[in-house]
């Protein structure tokens, strides 16, 4: 970040440039995420999961315990899948 903004901050009277690094885990505090059938789900009736798709598909990568994200985050995660599985929730499934 230094060496792109050092051409920029030249000649201005801005101060020392300083860098903040912030965690590196639970940093995310808001998340959109898909619901589709659980890849392993053979049933059926399908499981429910939840994450995130693929760069340019609409293929889930389930995230139940994703680094990134706040753990509430995935404690919510955890208890909506919970409770759809208990409710008996059919999951969207795109192809049919």
């Amino acid at each position: 970040a230094r060496a792109y903004f050092r051409p920029i901050l030249e000649g201005c009277d801005a101060g020392e440039f300083r860098v903040h690094v912030g965690p590196l885990r639970g940093w995310r505090t808001a998340a959109k995420l898909a619901v589709r059938p659980a890849s392993s789900s053979a049933d059926a009736e399908p499981r429910v999961a939840m994450g995130l798709f693929l760069p340019g598909s609409h293929e889930l990568l389930p995230v139940p315990n994703c680094r990134a994200h706040h753990p509430a985050i995935n404690a919510a995660v955890a208890a909506a899948t919970r409770a759809c599985r208990e409710a008996g929730v059919v999951p969207y499934r795109e192809n049919g």
